[in-house]
């Protein structure tokens, strides 16, 4: 597996959670801004979407196809809502972690004891430790371009959809033109400790509900998830 010197320590960076609900749908698009526009005004067909979505499906067990260029479709299971984490360097994005670990876990979902909140220090300086490289396994899995040097992460386009009739509530400014793509490989019980010991009164992480990705791998291990991250050496000058 690859490994990779992580850019985002020490820890006192601008790191922060969010939460991603498009209310309608369990899949999101993630990518360079304009070219997500462009995708979703193409008007294509049910059949050509349904083809085009299965061709740049993002997998944590496969490298991207030759069609992922701008960006990439990703299904995250049973609800239409997901954590992010992110971090900006004066005030544009960095990185984004998508917590794959996560997915399909009601009690994350619910976050009853307000866990994913961006003054919970301690507990994001951990889900740091479990993101870096150092204490993780890396694997690339491509590149995507972003030459507007803005990115948008939300719902999928369908049949007679325009750009204008979905939410905009992320897009983001970056000084990347590019971003590099990688899995994170973690140690699952680990990862398990890390957010259920946030709260006594019920779990936020069911080992037995862990996403599909993980179904081949050892019983010791689990993707933490997905890390797209700003590739410096096409930074814009002014970073």
């Amino acid at each position: 597996m690859e490994k990779k010197e992580v850019r985002f320590l020490p820890k006192k960076i601008d790191f922060n959670f969010d939460f991603i609900t498009t209310d309608r749908s369990h899949n999101y698009i993630f990518g360079d801004l304009k070219s997500v526009k462009e995708f979703y005004n193409s008007g294509l067909n049910e059949d050509e979407l349904e083809k085009k979505l299965e061709s740049i499906t993002l997998s944590e067990n496969e490298s991207l196809n030759n069609q992922i260029k701008n960006y990439f479709h990703l299904d995250v299971g049973s609800f239409p809502g997901i954590h992010i984490y992110y971090s900006k360097i004066k005030e544009k994005l960095d990185f984004i972690f998508i917590p794959s670990f996560l997915f399909e876990q009601f009690g994350a979902y619910t976050d009853n004891a307000k866990v994913f909140v961006n003054k919970n220090e301690e507990f994001k300086n951990k889900i740091l430790d479990l993101i870096d490289s150092k204490n993780t396994n890396w694997t690339k899995l491509g590149q995507i371009k972003t030459p507007s040097l803005n990115l948008y992460f939300g719902q999928p386009i369908y049949e007679n959809w325009k750009y204008d009739d979905i939410e905009h509530d992320f897009e983001f400014k970056t000084h990347h033109k590019s971003f590099d793509v990688y899995s994170v490989l973690a140690d699952r019980s680990k990862l398990a400790h890390l957010y259920n010991s946030q709260y006594n009164k019920f779990s936020y992480v069911d080992l037995e509900l862990l996403y599909r990705s993980n179904d081949h791998l050892p019983k010791d291990r689990a993707f933490h998830g997905i890390l797209i991250l700003g590739n410096s050496k096409s930074s814009d000058e002014n970073i």
